[in-house]
């Protein structure tokens, strides 16, 4: 029986959508999009689903902790809505 990935594909998704926002210059804002996608990419790997929900969470709270730039904030809160 194959599992339900729902989370895992959610991530996948949303790490699809944020790569699309990417410029081609180097800036602070673009290396934390650049982190998320990567975290969201290996979210979306994992075998248990409840692993990529808990990382949506965890990115939830730190989006509403100002842990990345203005500009990245909003990119990703874009990308997962």
């Amino acid at each position: 029986m194959i599992p339900d990935l729902w989370w895992n594909n959610k991530c996948r998704r949303y790490a699809e959508k944020l790569r699309e926002t990417h410029s081609g210059r180097a800036s602070t804002s673009r290396g934390q999009t650049l982190r998320v996608y990567d975290e969201l990419m290996k979210a979306s790997k994992t075998l248990v689903d409840g692993h990529a929900h808990n990382y949506l969470v965890e990115l939830d709270r730190r989006l509403d902790d100002g842990e990345f730039t203005p500009t990245a904030t909003k990119k990703i809160r874009k990308a997962i809505s």
